[in-house]
């Protein structure tokens, strides 16, 4: 289980792979990211990667590597993931981290390890 911060404090109970959320709207996917971003810039080996991310030609596997990421949260993935070379970094990335994967439309070009859903409280957010 990957835990951090407080006030909420993320639990994120997956193995490392690959998970794809549940389609429902509003449920904290973006504030996920946004949580997830924040304790990366406090050195945690978490990495969020955006959409803004993937047009500034942001390196996923390179980004991962530099702080050995365990866990990654993939954002608007719909938008992008038609790029092959970005589907396999995916994939290697997933054999020693966590990757949820936020697709708000059509199906993911990976196959999943699993799907997740988000459950919240205010001193909460829990995936699993």
């Amino acid at each position: 289980m990957i835990t951090f911060g407080h006030n909420p404090k993320v639990e994120i109970d997956c193995e490392p792979g690959i998970y794809m959320f549940i389609e429902y709207s509003a449920i904290g996917k973006t504030y996920l990211c946004k949580l997830i971003s924040r304790a990366s810039e406090g050195n945690l080996p978490y990495v969020a990667y955006t959409y803004t991310d993937y047009i500034h030609e942001l390196d996923l596997a390179k980004v991962c590597k530099k702080c050995d990421a365990q866990l990654v949260f993939i954002d608007r993935y719909d938008m992008y993931c038609d790029d092959t070379v970005l589907q396999k970094q995916i994939l290697d990335i997933s054999q020693n981290a966590v990757v949820l994967i936020d697709l708000k439309t059509g199906n993911l070009p990976i196959k999943p390890n699993g799907f997740v859903v988000i459950n919240r409280t205010p001193d909460l957010l829990e995936v699993s």
